[in-house]
């Protein structure tokens, strides 16, 4: 799929700001360039991308599986597939295409989606092939993007490539600061002493950006 139309439609996925139709065509290509991603930001979103895609009965699951190649990328399929029906439960997320999604695709799965149940309330990393991702990011994730909400479409779409935003940590943060605050992102665990230098130094700039008060004067300096 090629690039500026893969964004487009993952846009479409992710906001429900089209019409059910619109690239109906292209909805199970996208959700499987981002099952090949590998890109936990993009899995951690797929939770949204599937209950979108519902709403126009345009998800198909063999639809998808037929064009994942490899066993591997059908498991992380799968395990994306039974992360997001836990996740619906945990959020009490009912409305109708979800529950069609819970009866069309919870049957097979439902001893995989309890264990999801019981890692996502207590905010664990999942396992492999879904290894990586944080229960509280993913319930974040949902609950910020799922309730429609257009100023966030540019956000989403950041999340492969913010160039601005790259540029801006590098102005504030060295380049190991940066490595960390990502391990941070992606909920990696970290070592002890990563932890503590992460407390110390990085927590307390990112503290002094997130104020308010210090936002307001840098706009008004600038």
């Amino acid at each position: 799929m090629e690039p500026k139309f893969f964004r487009e439609t993952l846009a479409a996925l992710a906001f429900p700001l089209v019409e059910a139709g619109e690239k109906a065509e292209a909805v199970n290509s996208t959700l499987a360039e981002v099952v090949k991603s590998g890109d936990l930001r993009l899995w951690e979103g797929f939770s949204v991308m599937l209950a979108n895609s519902a709403k126009g009965q345009r998800f198909d699951y063999e639809g998808v599986r037929s064009l994942l190649k490899s066993r591997r990328d059908v498991r992380i399929l799968n395990c994306l597939v039974g992360v997001s029906l836990a996740l619906y439960k945990v959020l009490r997320a009912r409305s109708p295409h979800i529950e069609n999604l819970l009866r069309q695709l919870e049957k097979g799965r439902t001893k995989e989606v309890e264990k999801f149940e019981i890692l996502l309330r207590q905010d664990q990393k999942l396992p492999a092939p879904c290894g990586g991702l944080s229960g509280e990011r993913l319930k974040n994730v949902f609950l910020n993007y799922y309730e429609e909400k257009q100023h966030s479409v540019a956000e989403l779409l950041s999340l492969k490539d913010s160039f601005d935003l790259q540029y801006a940590l590098s102005q504030i943060f060295s380049e190991r600061q940066k490595e960390l605050i990502l391990k941070e992102l992606r909920g990696d665990v970290f070592t002890k002493t990563e932890r503590e230098y992460y407390s110390r130094d990085i927590k307390k700039k990112l503290l002094a950006i997130a104020n308010t008060d210090l936002q307001k004067l840098a706009r008004k300096l600038l």
